[in-house]
């Protein structure tokens, strides 16, 4: 794995590799599968005595609600950084030239991992209860149910970067780039000790 840590004091920029990637996706769409079971569950189980029904409205909701998830996502990781008094900049994630989603970032902020992982992880948080809580006592909650799952497979990118972060020496400070992060370890980390 590139961006060994060890002994430096230098920033070290991680991005996924191809295999990371395909891991990453792999994951995602295990995390789909998972969401829709439990959306489906979250609506499906209030029903049981009465019935549920699934419409060509219901078909135009969940399309509409999966881009609007989309879009809320990024907003929630804005919302998270304007509450640590950083200013957000949103952009268009791309793999080789190929758009593969949003980004929320805030160029050259360094963050603690503890700010990193609540900027990461705000929506998933928030939308994930959000979207459980339409699915099960919401009108029309069934066109949660696709919308909600889609969005936690896509939030395994987040928590990839995340799971990255962890492994980092104690006292770095993470600065989120729209290609993945730039480590900046802490001057002495060959004193501290690491984990990578």
């Amino acid at each position: 794995m590139s961006g060994d840590l060890s002994g430096s004091s230098r920033a070290v920029d991680w991005a996924p590799s191809k295999a990371q990637w395909a891991w990453i996706n792999l994951v995602g769409v295990a995390h789909i599968v998972l969401g829709f079971v439990g959306h489906f569950g979250a609506w499906a189980l209030p029903r049981s005595a009465s019935g549920g029904r699934f419409g060509l409205t219901d078909v135009v909701v969940v399309i509409a609600v999966t881009f609007v998830l989309m879009v809320v996502h990024e907003l929630v990781h804005g919302l998270a950084l304007l509450t640590l008094g950083h200013r957000p900049t949103f952009g268009l994630a791309r793999v080789d030239r190929v758009v593969v989603g949003l980004t929320t970032t805030a160029p050259g902020v360094r963050m603690s991992r503890r700010a990193f992982d609540y900027v990461a992880l705000a929506p998933l948080v928030l939308l994930t209860s959000a979207t459980l809580s339409w699915a099960a006592y919401g009108p029309m909650g069934g066109a949660a149910v696709v919308p909600g799952a889609i969005h936690l497979g896509g939030c395994v990118g987040d928590l990839a970067l995340v799971a990255r972060a962890s492994r980092t020496p104690q006292g770095s400070l993470i600065e989120d780039r729209q290609t993945g992060l730039r480590i900046h370890p802490p001057e002495n980390t060959a004193a501290r000790g690491h984990r990578d």
